[in-house]
């Protein structure tokens, strides 16, 4: 992404990413864990795609979630 905003901070809240396409995708963090753990539910626009390929708000390939 080129830059996201955290709207919400903590579990429940949200954050939404842009990128250079100008697609965005909005998370829904689920666990927030300070400098230990982050994880979110992922809300892609429609048309939003990797490699010009894989369309992850409606394809076959979607990513749902992620956590790190």
């Amino acid at each position: 992404p080129l830059r996201a905003e955290l709207l919400t901070e903590g579990g429940g809240g949200s954050r939404t990413a842009y990128f250079a396409n100008g697609k965005k995708f909005e998370q829904q963090i689920l666990r927030w864990e300070p400098n230990t753990y982050y994880s979110f539910r992922f809300n892609p626009e429609p048309g939003f795609r990797v490699g010009y390929v894989f369309e992850l708000s409606a394809g076959i390939f979607r990513m749902m979630a992620g956590a790190y």
